[in-house]
């Protein structure tokens, strides 16, 4: 058997990892910062919470960029202890707990701008967890949730992350949120970019573990340009959607990026032919593993169902029919003699 960690790797898949020595990767640093960019034009002088903030890196930006105090929650003692140590300063406080018992930590309309970012999926009780982000939202607060887009990322109905309850299209959960949250909401789409960019020829340092990602500067001077028809991003190839409620106009569009050399641009589509090989060799992985699930389960009605036929007939009409080509054709007669004297034939 596949040690599913392997497989998928819980890291970089469920949680990012900025403890100890967890090598730099541009690419997660870039996905991970910018679902919590979209929180930047509402956090200035807000009470913020983030629900399901993981080591809490999040919770520490959202303060940095004006918030005035962070509230950040996570079910993962581990990840917890692991935001304590790291990020912790004051007006950023952490604590443990599940998502959709959020609400039994701190009191009614406590917060102006609520964030939870790829939870959702993890929840068996999605619409309790909405309750709970609706009851602590001040009547004019902003929430930001996003989902991932589990149907690009695992097609099949057979195929799903491990960890997550649930695959949604954007429609459902559309559905799901503006059913408890309302319709006051903006949707857009989170989605790999391409283009260039101007920077300092003395560039600042290289990362060399995840932590170093907080490392960032911001720039205003981007651009973002007209796409062309077969490549753009939608509801369903895009990375992940999301959802604010009471945006109240501000402009929430915004990327993370990272300037890499004309060497590694020129060799790009053998890059990129290389990660789509490494997720097809993880996906026949999961479908492995699925099927041989499928397997085991038909093993075992195959086991049950001749246990049943051995206790329905005589010990000896079983033996009989299993083992008549291997026997003497006079021993054989002899047997076929008997079972029909037994009125068992």
């Amino acid at each position: 058997m596949h040690n599913i960690d392997d497989v998928l790797g819980e890291h970089y898949i469920e949680r990012l990892s900025l403890a100890g020595d967890m090598p730099y990767d541009p690419v997660e640093a870039a996905i991970h910062l910018v679902r919590y960019q979209l929180a930047i034009p509402y956090c200035a002088g807000k009470r913020v919470l983030d629900v399901a903030c993981g080591e809490g890196y999040g919770a520490l930006f959202l303060k940095r960029n004006g918030a005035a105090s962070v509230d950040a929650v996570d079910v993962s003692p581990e990840a917890i202890s692991v935001a304590k140590s790291l990020f912790s300063e004051e007006g950023v406080n952490f604590h443990e707990c599940a998502a959709e018992q959020v609400d039994e930590l701190f009191a009614e309309q406590s917060f102006d701008l609520i964030i939870s970012l790829e939870t959702i999926e993890h929840l068996s009780q999605p619409e309790r967890f909405l309750v709970a982000l609706k009851k602590l939202a001040e009547p004019d607060a902003a929430i930001i949730i996003s989902c991932p887009n589990d149907h690009w990322y695992y097609p099949s109905d057979e195929e799903k992350n491990p960890f997550h309850v649930r695959k949604y299209t954007f429609d459902e959960f559309r559905e799901l949120t503006t059913a408890i949250l309302g319709n006051q909401a903006i949707w857009g789409i989170g989605a790999p970019i391409g283009g260039f960019a101007n920077t300092l020829l003395a560039e600042a340092s290289d990362g060399h573990t995840q932590l170093d990602m907080l490392q960032h500067r911001s720039i205003t001077n981007a651009l973002l340009l007209p796409n062309k028809e077969e490549i753009k991003s939608t509801a369903e190839n895009c990375s992940y959607f999301f959802g604010i409620w009471r945006a109240d106009g501000s402009n929430f569009e915004g990327l993370s990026a990272f300037v890499f050399s004309m060497n590694h641009y020129s060799t790009n589509p053998t890059f990129i032919a290389s990660m789509q090989s490494e997720l097809e060799k993880y996906r026949l992985q999961v479908l492995a593993l699925a099927k041989e699930g499928e397997l085991m389960t038909e093993t075992i009605a195959t086991l049950q169902a001749t246990l049943a036929e051995i206790e329905s007939m005589s010990l000896l009409r079983w033996v009989a029919r299993r083992v008549k080509h291997r026997i003497p054709a006079p021993f054989m007669a002899m047997m076929e003699h008997i079972a029909n004297r037994l009125r068992i034939k």
